[in-house]
């Protein structure tokens, strides 16, 4: 029996990234939830959380980022562990601007050598490009050129909302617009698609749309190489620096 259970089992899956905007403008509170009001941001993880709960046999890695884009968690199995740390993302750490186009970038990179016929990366933001090297029209050519598609998930709102500027200053009405037309290009460009999400149900058409996608067989002992762990200090790095960020009071956004 021992020997029958040692060779590699087979299923069908896919390999996903998830790039999510942990700028400042996803301090916004635009949205509505149990009878609270949360940030953009808030309501990405809720999201988030959603979609992997869904994930069955799927691969899923985790970029994130602001001021600059980080590989989090490389592409695993370990649904579980995905689901944890976005759990405990959290505004500041990175910065204040977004690096879209180097975050799309980033996500073709660690998508480009695997199998070709399931390579999606979803990106999470409000759209807007303000930082980074790399524009998003060149990670779209980079994304087209290793044929990995984008679905980009527009959170956020057109309308007047509350921005917190600290922690003893009252929110301030201000318009910070969702840039849809940004990540509608984004998309279509990459044989992806676009999701404008106005409440948490939302989550069902990205959900079903991923599912409808072709899948390919996966081993189930596909054990990532030993020099492919150096994400565990860079994760624990990160889940300091955001306790840290919970205990000192809130900086003023710029």
């Amino acid at each position: 029996v021992w020997l029958s259970q040692a060779g590699p089992q087979w299923h069908s899956g896919r390999d996903l990234i998830l790039a999510v905007d942990l700028s400042g403008s996803m301090r916004a509170l635009d949205y509505h939830v149990d009878g609270k009001t949360i940030s953009r941001l808030d309501m990405t993880k809720r999201i988030l959380d959603r979609f992997l709960h869904t994930r069955n046999g799927d691969r899923v890695g985790l970029i994130v980022f602001a001021d600059e884009a980080y590989t989090l968690i490389p592409v695993t199995a370990d649904i579980a562990l995905i689901r944890k740390v976005v759990r405990q993302l959290g505004h500041g750490v990175l910065g204040e601007k977004t690096a879209l186009g180097t975050a799309v970038a980033l996500g073709v990179k660690r998508l480009k050598d695997r199998r070709p016929a399931a390579l999606i990366l979803v990106v999470l933001t409000d759209g807007s490009n303000t930082a980074g090297a790399i524009r998003p029209a060149d990670a779209v050519l980079l994304a087209r050129r290793f044929h990995v598609h984008v679905y980009t998930v527009g959170v956020g709102t057109n309308k007047e909302v509350l921005f917190p500027k600290g922690p003893v200053i009252p929110p301030e009405l201000t318009h910070l617009p969702l840039d849809e037309g940004l990540l509608r290009e984004i998309a279509a460009h990459t044989g992806g698609r676009y999701f404008p999400i106005t409440r948490t149900g939302d989550v069902r058409d990205v959900v079903q749309t991923i599912d409808d996608l072709e899948a390919v067989p996966i081993a189930d002992q596909d054990v990532p190489d030993r020099d492919q762990w150096y994400w565990l200090p860079l994760a624990a790095g990160l889940a300091l620096l955001l306790a840290h960020q919970r205990r000192r009071p809130q900086e003023t956004a710029v």
